[in-house]
């Protein structure tokens, strides 16, 4: 369960602060410069995340600084509208055989700390990470459990030698967590991390940590070696207000500038603000993820594949996202976009079609003999309970949507409202017939949730029901990960969303696209959809007035 809660709640990346690589920014030697201030807020503290970096098992308390990370570190590649970029290598070479990646380096990078970024630090930071990550070592992509040793080659040369090939090796490596490349200061001789960063950050990203935490606000100031274009704002504030209410009131009152992303910025701010004049609502064209439902397939009624096909049938997408949402997230059949690798297949899952859901129920012998409105079989009325994580007003409203769409067809569900703790709890233990959750988004998907629909993974319960359902449910996917040859990985792709879909082992509903909502009077423009990582607060795109 340790496993599943590090994974999916905090996609947590590498991190670390910086108190003692603070360097004086010319401009605050000169009186008749303004620095330019972003104020900002989370919802979740920093400090149990933030003093644990590249060990999500310890950082379960705490998780907002993970998506903060892009401002203070980078990693050799990237990825950008589906494809794998340059990050701070420049090119690469992977062998005939998928066993070795060559990468050449970026020259004239230095971390926040002023030392070189070179190869052997990379080599530094692919050896340490087993050891750093321990029993979670491969619970954010399969790469750093293959790792088989690493070499310099030259200063800005380095290679990855693999135990087996892997087909999202270049994707994993695109990951802030656990892929993000931290200086050397951040590791004793025997690679595990040193007690610098606890207070330091080393990375090579535009911005730093000032190490100022005063219990409730995190100032991070420009790296002053940063190597790209330097960003329009100079350093910025990020307060802790655990609660959505309180941080629109401090968007309002001017105590912060900007609300960034879904954990921060609910759909009833975003319908409050959008007619404001003095504020702007932003969505980002990136899907976030996919929010999608649920069965525990080894457990009546779910085990039947009928009853699951009624029941996506019975939810009109299109209704929920109006009324719950204000049409701010798109109803969708596919757990994954076209646009995603590997995804751009003809298979959807099911549409909206009552007359059929009620047809399929019947034909599966649940029936309403009693007139009560809710369907019997062998004397078992057929009524289920439905766990979800309740973070705020509209995941409730949500869930009660479906639950009366599926009384509609004679299903009585009970809703069970929990927070994340108790719900990852019920969910690892079978305690559940549906429930909601969501992929994993960029740059997880549709990598990393494809390996963890493998019962063996134990990373996901939701996800791996798909294994659970397939003939060869036990070997598929373990194929899937050792595979070279493109069209097999496709073929088995297709085959896997095929069954999802035709068997409604996961039902989408609507794709996430991740929001903002910012003071014009302060803030110019926010470039949401130029950030490299779905979700994540990337000040470098922002542009003050």
């Amino acid at each position: 369960m340790k496993r599943f809660i590090t994974l999916l709640v905090t996609l947590s990346m590498v991190f670390s602060l910086n108190a003692g690589n603070k360097v004086e920014n010319k401009e605050e030697s000169s009186q008749s410069v303004v620095m330019k201030t972003v104020a900002l807020c989370e919802n979740w503290d920093f400090e149990s995340g933030f003093f644990t970096p590249l060990h999500p098992g310890n950082s379960a308390g705490g998780h907002g600084v993970s998506y903060y990370l892009p401002n203070m570190y980078e990693t050799l590649v990237k990825v950008k509208q589906g494809e794998i970029v340059p990050g701070l290598a420049e090119s690469w070479e992977i062998s005939d055989d998928g066993l070795s990646y060559t990468f050449h380096l970026k020259e004239n990078v230095k971390f926040s700390d002023g030392s070189d970024f070179n190869a052997e630090i990379v080599k530094l930071n692919w050896d340490a990470l087993p050891g750093i990550m321990g029993p979670f070592n491969g619970a954010y992509g399969l790469t750093s459990t293959l790792i088989q040793s690493s070499e310099v080659i030259d200063t800005h040369t380095v290679v990855l030698h693999l135990a087996k090939p892997y087909y999202g090796v270049l994707n994993d490596l695109s990951i802030m967590s656990p892929m993000g490349i931290m200086g050397a200061a951040a590791y004793n001789e025997d690679m595990t991390l040193s007690d610098a960063v606890l207070k330091a950050s080393f990375g090579t990203g535009p911005y730093m940590y000032a190490g100022d935490y005063d219990g409730t606000s995190y100032t991070f100031v420009r790296n002053p070696y940063y190597h790209g274009e330097e960003p329009d704002v100079d350093s910025f504030t990020v307060t802790v207000i655990t609660d959505t209410n309180a941080a629109v009131l401090a968007l309002r009152s001017g105590e912060i500038d900007m609300l960034w992303g879904s954990r921060s910025v609910s759909y009833e701010a975003m319908s409050e603000f959008e007619n404001d004049d003095n504020f702007k609502t932003l969505l980002d064209e990136k899907v976030q993820n996919v929010k999608y439902l649920s069965f525990n397939v080894s457990k009546p009624p779910f085990d039947n594949v009928s009853v699951r096909n009624a029941t996506a049938m019975a939810i009109d997408k299109v209704s929920l996202c109006e009324t719950v949402y204000n049409g701010l997230v798109a109803p969708t059949n596919r757990i994954f976009p076209k646009s995603y690798p590997y995804c751009d297949i003809d298979a959807e899952g099911k549409g909206f079609d009552l007359e059929e859901a009620n047809n399929l129920l019947e034909a599966a012998g649940y029936v309403d003999t009693n007139g009560d409105g809710i369907r019997e079989k062998d004397g078992q009325p057929l009524s289920i309970s439905m766990p979800y994580i309740s973070d705020n007003v509209t995941s409730d409203n949500a869930m009660l949507f479906i639950a009366n769409q599926l009384k509609a067809i004679g299903i009585d569900v009970t809703v069970l409202a929990m927070d994340q703790m108790s719900w990852f709890g019920v969910m690892m233990q079978g305690d559940w017939e549906i429930s909601a959750f969501h992929t994993y988004g960029p740059s997880f998907d549709p990598y990393t949730i494809m390996s963890n629909m493998d019962i063996d993974m134990q990373s996901d319960p939701c996800a791996w029901q798909v294994s659970l359902v397939l003939p060869d449910g036990d070997t598929i996917f373990k194929e899937l990960n050792v595979s070279t040859d493109e069209s097999r990985i496709q073929e088995i792709y297709s085959y896997v969303l095929g069954e999802i879909y035709d068997k409604s082992i996961l039902i989408p509903l609507y794709e996430n696209n991740p929001p903002a909502i910012f003071n014009t009077d302060k803030i110019a423009s926010v470039d949401i959809n130029g950030s490299t990582y779905s979700d994540c607060v990337e000040v470098s795109q922002i542009k003050m007035r």
